[in-house]
């Protein structure tokens, strides 16, 4: 069970890296490539980024906001908010039959937010793992039943915290 948990913490911590990855990649692209790529997509529902999406199917249900600007009231109070930065900029939420989910991207974000929101977390009884660079990183926190919560810095002073709550067996 154990090796379970933690294969689960790995590969959750993984797929946000590689989120925050192609997240920070999205800012470095050129300008050709960013209007093709707008060309493509104008005719999607929710295009230009205005619209709030949803997609639904097969259990699963996935709700992005890009106008959303608070922290959303349905996260675990377990779950200290995030208030070291200039505020919201998208939210994005997800529910399966495993559990559900929170990503939230924040702007302005103060250059010591990982080091404090470590220390929120602690506080709050989750266990951390850090890895840091330069003053920028991510940050990990694993609480018992599973919460988990994932904050990464970018360079350009932003921020994504992913929360995930998986299901309580009935």
């Amino acid at each position: 069970m154990k090796a379970l948990q933690i294969s689960n913490f790995l590969i959750a911590a993984a797929l946000f890296f590689g989120l925050s990855a192609v997240w920070s990649c999205q800012s470095e692209s050129k300008p050709g490539q960013a209007q093709n790529a707008a060309e493509k997509t104008d005719k999607l529902p929710g295009a230009g980024g205005k619209d709030k999406v949803v997609l639904e199917g097969d259990g699963l249900r996935t709700e992005i906001d890009p106008n959303a600007r608070e922290w959303p009231a349905d996260i675990p109070a377990a779950v200290p908010e995030f208030a070291l930065s200039g505020g919201v900029e998208q939210v994005m939420k997800g529910e399966n039959p495993e559990g559900r989910s929170w990503t939230i991207q924040f702007k302005d974000v103060r250059p010591n937010a990982l080091t404090e929101y470590e220390q929120l977390l602690k506080k709050a009884g989750f266990s951390t793992m850090k890895i840091t660079a330069a003053d920028k990183g991510a940050l990990t926190g694993r609480r018992s039943g599973g919460l988990m919560v994932t904050l990464a810095l970018t360079e350009e002073e932003k921020a994504m915290l992913s929360i995930v709550e998986p299901k309580r067996p009935e």
